[in-house]
C-alpha cells in the first residue's frame, strides 16, 4: 500500500457528525464524505492531494448529475464553473504547501441544487477517528447517492493510484453533539 490514501463514511459518525443549517435548508441530509489523508513519506508537513480532490469533485458532480458547480467561499463569495477539473486553476494559485480545499461546492442541475461537498478540515486539528489528520469532503444530497459515490470514488482512486483504505458505515442520523460546532468557531469556520 502506498501513501496515497483514503477512506470512505457512508452516513453520520454518531456524536461527531453534524448536518449543517443551510445545507439541511437545501434538504439535503444524505451523507457521503471521502476522507482524504495527508500523510506523504517525501511531505515534511501535511499535504493536500489537489489532483485527488478535483477528481472527486467531478466524480460528485457525475454521480449527482449536476452540469455546473458553484464554488462558494467562506465570505459567501460564488463562482460558477464547468466542473471539478475547473478548480485545480483556482487552488494552484497557492504555493503546494498553502493550498485548501474548498470551502463549499455546490452541484447544480439546470440552475437547481442537486447536491453540496463541504470542507471538514481534521488537517489542522487532529480529529477523532476516521477523520484523523485529513481533508475531508462532506457530500450532501436529498437522493441517497452512497451506492454511485462509492462506485465512483473507487473507480478515480484506481486511475489515479490511490487507495480506499476504509469503508466505514455509520448512522443516518446527524449528531447534535457540541464537538464538531466547538472546532470549526475555534477555526473561524462556524
Amino acid at each position: 500500500m502506498g501513501d496515497r490514501t483514503m477512506k470512505i463514511v457512508i452516513g453520520y459518525v454518531p456524536g461527531v457528525d453534524r448536518l449543517p443549517k443551510d445545507v439541511r435548508a437545501l434538504g439535503f441530509d444524505r451523507r457521503v464524505a471521502f476522507v482524504l489523508d495527508t500523510f506523504r513519506a517525501d511531505k515534511v508537513d501535511m499535504f493536500f492531494d489537489t489532483e485527488l480532490y478535483a477528481a472527486l469533485l467531478d466524480a460528485v458532480r457525475e454521480a449527482s448529475r449536476a452540469n455546473r458547480l458553484s464554488v462558494v467561499s467562506s465570505s459567501g463569495r460564488t463562482l460558477d464553473l464547468p466542473n471539478g477539473y475547473a478548480v485545480v486553476g483556482l487552488l494552484e494559485r497557492n504555493a503546494e504547501s498553502m493550498r485548501e480545499p474548498l470551502f463549499r461546492v455546490i452541484m447544480n442541475r439546470d440552475g437547481t441544487p442537486v447536491s453540496a461537498v463541504d470542507l471538514e478540515p481534521w488537517a489542522h486539528i487532529g480529529g477523532p477517528r476516521p477523520y484523523h489528520d485529513s481533508y475531508t469532503m462532506a457530500v450532501y444530497s436529498r437522493d441517497d447517492l452512497a451506492e454511485r459515490l462509492e462506485g465512483a470514488a473507487r473507480a478515480v482512486c484506481r486511475r489515479l493510484g490511490a487507495e480506499v483504505t476504509e469503508l466505514v458505515r455509520a448512522s443516518d442520523i446527524p449528531s447534535s453533539g457540541p464537538i464538531l460546532l466547538r472546532i470549526k468557531k475555534r477555526l473561524g469556520l462556524g
